[in-house]
């Protein structure tokens, strides 16, 4: 699997930025890969279309589609989201089904994890360790997580 020619394990292994060992299930699909916690990302959850598709996740059309802006943030960089799916994202004990994921064109990461998604769980990041605890009430309250 690569985006944009680079292989998600060498991006892996060359970008500092956080991120987790995801397993994205659905009734099509059980596929491994890596999701980017972007802390600069306003939307909840990202997924590349083409990934997507490659993996016969649902698509589905959102009845309001909307724009995706660019850091520039000008008209001409942005994308019309018209798709989402939903499936079950795995990250160690960590399970949350159900994620609504809009479909866009990523580059390097097949999914992007924003700030509305990392406030919801809340997770407790250990920065020197490049670890990533799930232990907030939401998660222990809607999460499939073993009990501790």
């Amino acid at each position: 699997m690569s985006i944009f020619e680079m292989p998600v394990e060498a991006e892996y292994q060359r970008a500092r930025s956080p991120k987790l060992l995801t397993t994205v299930t659905s009734e099509q699909c059980s596929v491994q890969t890596y999701s980017l916690l972007d802390t600069g990302c306003e939307g909840y959850a990202f997924m590349d279309h083409t990934w997507a598709k490659e993996h016969r996740l649902p698509i589905h059309t959102l009845r309001r589609p909307f724009k995706l802006y660019g850091f520039a943030d000008e008209s001409e960089d942005a994308w019309t989201i018209r798709y989402y799916t939903r499936c079950n994202l795995k990250t160690g004990d960590h399970v949350e089904k159900g994620v609504p994921l809009f479909l866009t064109r990523l580059a390097h990461y097949p999914i992007v994890l924003g700030t509305p998604w990392l406030e919801k769980h809340n997770p407790t990041t250990d920065w020197a360790g490049s670890t990533i605890m799930f232990q907030s009430d939401f998660c222990r309250n809607h999460c499939k997580m073993p009990s501790r």
